[in-house]
């Protein structure tokens, strides 16, 4: 494990997570934190898939 980003080299091969976009906090309707936070579950539910799968394929994967 690499203790300053604290990810695994099998991490390296993970998608990058989803940029986070600036907010102007004027109250839109639509906010785009609203979208990024879809796009983060979106984005962590493939990340687990994937290490569901390596963990399902053991350890010789």
């Amino acid at each position: 494990m690499n203790s300053a980003s604290g990810t695994t080299r099998d991490d390296d091969d993970l998608p990058p997570p989803p940029e986070r976009p600036d907010c102007c906090f004027g109250g839109c309707a639509q906010c785009v934190l609203d979208d990024y936070a879809e796009q983060m579950q979106r984005w962590q539910a493939e990340v687990d898939a994937i290490l569901e799968r390596r963990k399902a394929a053991g350890p010789d994967r």
